[in-house]
């Protein structure tokens, strides 16, 4: 006998099904927002801001109390840090799974990827000479594991597309 105010007891699947929101055959342009019904519902897709080609990173912090994280490496690219930027963002797209968020900060020259429920990571470049960036990838929370693989799988993406890639950390 349910109790005065209190909530109807479950029944029923308890497993939540959610609808497909994959977007099929869609051809958008970066910066813009891309609305589409899909499933019967009107949502909202934000096409990751690309980095142009004559941005420049940031010096290396000269603070000694700055700690750069152990997963790092150099880059050389000859055409600048905005592809290579560019280049990592459809790396991540490519790499992680569906539903992954990656938003870009083209001012600040960073890039964060959001795994729903698994993992969060930050990308940063820094300039460290005239020809070479370096790299830092921070995990702000989730998955060791998960993070470990896309960064290792980031690296061979970088170097599948011509990028040497020096690695500092681990």
């Amino acid at each position: 006998m349910p109790i005065d105010g209190a909530p109807e007891p479950f029944s029923g699947d308890y497993y939540v099904t959610e609808a497909d929101t994959s977007i099929r055959g869609a051809v958008v342009h970066e910066g813009r927002t891309l609305n589409t019904l899909v499933a019967d519902k009107q949502i909202a897709v934000k096409i990751p801001q690309s980095f142009t080609g004559g941005l420049e990173p940031p010096p290396l912090p000269q603070d000694p109390l700055y700690v750069f994280p152990n997963s790092r490496f150099l880059v050389s690219p000859q055409a600048g840090v905005g592809p290579l930027a560019n280049l990592m963002v459809a790396g991540f797209q490519v790499l992680c799974p569906n539903g992954t968020e990656v938003v870009t900060d083209a001012s600040r020259m960073r890039i964060a990827v959001i795994i729903p429920g698994t993992l969060e990571f930050k990308v940063k470049f820094f300039k460290k000479s005239d020809d070479q960036i370096l790299v830092t990838i921070r995990r702000d929370s989730g998955d060791w594991f998960a993070f470990i693989q896309i960064y290792s799988s980031i690296k061979k993406y970088l170097r599948q597309h011509g990028i040497d890639v020096e690695v500092i950390g681990f």
